[in-house]
């Protein structure tokens, strides 16, 4: 007679001990090689405070059992084990999904597993993740995989707000995910451009299909593996149901003739992550792989409205939906853009006589006359460049030089209409900004009578000004100095409304700082904190890393974010902060402008700054408190430093002020900040 799962009862052990724990343990020293060794004390530990689940067969005999050990914010799996003679009922699955149920105040399973055990392959079918590589604490150092299975309800919660957002979630396959996160140079800036360009600033909403951890997971080198499983922790992996998976799977390729199968196999694992995409609620899925976009992408979007896109396709398909195109702090270089100084036949192109603002009635030949004259200048006195896109199209195109009094002019600052025109106009400002040598301070002035439109929306929200005559003008002080020496430069900047000589209050030098950016007032009593983040939240929230989604030092590029952590200190806004990456870096890598601080639940945060932040609330929550609270830092205004400080130096200089450095945040002496941030900068100082 056949014996199926529904013969065994899978239940929380029996306070009354109807299931003898030495049964349990009988189990365990069984399978001792490959679970690893437990006391019989752990064991007897567990059944006293009911933290094992067993499965039982018709005549009440032991077929499996799953010992656990709860913590604050989530379940760690010690031994899931079904003996031999009972495999295949399906046992393993239900005590997992009985633990989940045991526990609803968890944010989900976490276990260790070796990468060469047969159970290795186990896992992902059981809704298990992997998150990283550790070493064991075997004599051989094996290394040992963590996996993450999430709650049942944190996998609810969000997939209630991924319909609820208001940009498109776009999901992506893993090659498009090493594509981003990968340092190996044969990757970099050569593929997902757009997708990190999109991304950077929440023009979309990035997800991965439920399978793509575990093929990662199988990336046989140890360092990138390790490397790619840790980034997929700031990524929300889209909740699916198996049974509807497969089902939708097997109607897919249906539709794909048995010749293109037997061709390519590949398309057989392509088709269930665009199901895993669809179901899980994603608007897009995103992959370089053609036969994918071919085979499969228009029965995708013909039965669940899912459109399967090369990266490439990404920016139009948005700009069809008149999506809005907002500021993205990304890394031209590292997207296939390209800057160059172009040569005359170039700049004569049809290419840059499409900058022609017709908006604005500007005439051809007085455009052509101001191009003319900008190509035929030489290199020594003008500096000029255009931005070429991926496929050698032109972009963008700005002239700059500097006038005898010092000022820097811009005759010229012209951007194409497209997705990312909104993005590139900011980015060319803050380039305007950034592109001064230290210790130099200068008006910024737009003199081009015909700026595109977009360049004129953003120099309204970065600082710049209408002048009597028409012009465009922002100030830019690169001084870290006392108010005295600051105001001084910013007098012979020209800059307006330039404060008295008594030094401002806090809110005043957050408002200077913030208006003639880099600038560092440092006797102003504005509180400057050392904050030290993992090295992998370094790469997402703050671009140190050269990686595609890198914010590079060359272009000065900063959004706002949101940065959460365990509400024990309290911080004051506005503020400074320095970034202490630790782990990898262990170096002080950044400095942003602290713009709010606060406390709330992580569901509060995560609703309240979802747009702003790269965690998800997975992720918020295993920061929280016994209160249930967070504290988080809202920040912008990030430059990466060109030289890291790094630990002995950090070290060194900290040495008489405050210990660095230091798991919660630390305040820290203006003198100290200057140390640092020169340092950072590249102007060493000697104490």
């Amino acid at each position: 007679m056949a014996v199926n799962s529904n013969d065994y009862r899978v239940l929380r052990i029996p306070a009354e001990r109807s299931v003898d724990v030495s049964d349990v343990v009988r189990l365990g020293d069984k399978n001792r090689k490959t679970l690893g060794f437990l006391p019989h004390s752990g064991y007897a530990e567990a059944a006293e405070r009911r933290h094992i689940v067993i499965a039982t067969s018709t005549d009440g005999s032991l077929a499996g059992y799953c010992l656990y050990a709860p913590t604050r914010t989530y379940v760690r799996i010690v031994h899931l084990c079904v003996d031999n003679q009972h495999l295949g009922r399906d046992l393993a699955r239900r005590m997992v999904e009985c633990v989940d149920e045991l526990n609803p105040q968890s944010s989900g399973l976490r276990l260790k597993c070796r990468r060469d055990w047969p159970s290795y392959e186990m896992w992902p079918k059981l809704g298990f993740r992997p998150r990283t590589d550790v070493a064991g604490r075997s004599a051989a150092g094996h290394l040992l995989t963590v996996w993450w299975r999430a709650a049942a309800s944190e996998m609810d919660l969000f997939s209630v707000q991924a319909h609820q957002s208001d940009v498109p979630l776009v999901a992506i396959d893993s090659n498009v995910f090493s594509d981003l996160h990968s340092t190996r140079a044969d990757r970099e800036g050569r593929f997902s451009g757009a997708v990190a360009l999109l991304a950077g600033d929440s023009q979309i909403q990035l997800a991965l299909p439920s399978s793509v951890p575990a093929e990662l997971n199988r990336t046989a080198d140890d360092v990138v593996r390790r490397r790619l499983l840790d980034c997929t922790a700031s990524y929300p992996v889209l909740p699916v149901d198996e049974q509807a998976v497969s089902e939708a799977h097997a109607d897919l390729l249906a539709y794909v003739d048995i010749d293109v199968l037997t061709r390519d196999a590949s398309l057989k694992n392509d088709s269930r992550l665009i199901v895993e995409a669809a179901l899980g609620g994603a608007d897009v899925y995103i992959t370089r792989d053609v036969n994918t976009v071919r085979h499969l992408g228009g029965r995708a979007l013909d039965v669940h409205g899912i459109a399967v896109l090369d990266p490439t396709e990404l920016a139009a398909f948005l700009h069809r939906r008149e999506f809005d195109s907002n500021y993205l702090p990304a890394r031209l270089q590292e997207t296939s853009y390209e800057v160059s100084s172009g040569d005359h036949s170039l700049w004569s192109s049809r290419a840059v006589d499409a900058l022609l603002n017709n908006a604005a009635s500007e005439r051809r030949a007085a455009f052509s006359e101001r191009i003319r004259s900008i190509a035929e200048l030489s290199a020594a006195d003008m500096k000029r460049s255009l931005l070429l896109d991926p496929r050698g199209e032109v972009v963008a195109a700005w002239a700059t030089r500097r006038s005898n009094n010092g000022r820097i002019e811009v005759p010229l600052l012209r951007v194409s209409d497209s997705p990312l025109a909104t993005t590139i106009s900011r980015q060319l400002l803050y380039l305007l900004r950034n592109d001064l040598p230290d210790h130099s301070s200068t008006a910024i002035r737009i003199t081009d009578p015909h700026p595109s439109a977009t360049v004129v929306a953003s120099m309204q929200t970065e600082g710049f000004s209408r002048t009597p005559n028409s012009d465009w003008a922002a100030t830019s002080l690169t001084v870290c100095g006392d108010w005295a020496t600051v105001r001084a430069a910013a007098l012979a900047a020209h800059a307006p409304e330039v404060p008295s000589e008594a030094l401002p209050n806090t809110m005043q030098v957050a408002e200077l700082e913030k208006a003639w950016w880099p600038v560092k007032i440092n006797d102003a009593e504005l509180p400057t904190y050392v904050v030290s983040i993992r090295s992998n939240f370094a790469y997402d929230l703050l671009g140190h890393t050269t990686t595609l989604l890198t914010r590079p030092t060359t272009l000065g590029l900063s959004r706002e974010n949101v940065y959460y952590r365990a509400a024990r200190t309290k911080q004051e806004a506005p503020g400074r902060i320095l970034w202490y990456s630790s782990r990898v870096d262990k170096a002080i890598v950044a400095y942003s402008r602290l713009v709010e601080t606060g406390i709330g639940s992580p569901e509060t945060l995560f609703r309240q700054f979802k747009r702003l932040g790269v965690w998800d609330l997975d992720t918020i929550r295993r920061s929280a408190n016994a209160a249930n609270e967070v504290a988080f830092l809202r920040f912008a205004d990030t430059e990466i430093f060109k030289c890291p400080v790094g630990l002995d130096d950090v070290r060194r200089l900290s040495a008489g002020h405050v210990t660095l450095p230091s798991l919660q945040p630390v305040k820290i002496s203006n003198k100290l900040f200057t140390l640092l941030y020169q340092k950072g900068r590249g102007i060493d100082q000697l104490r």
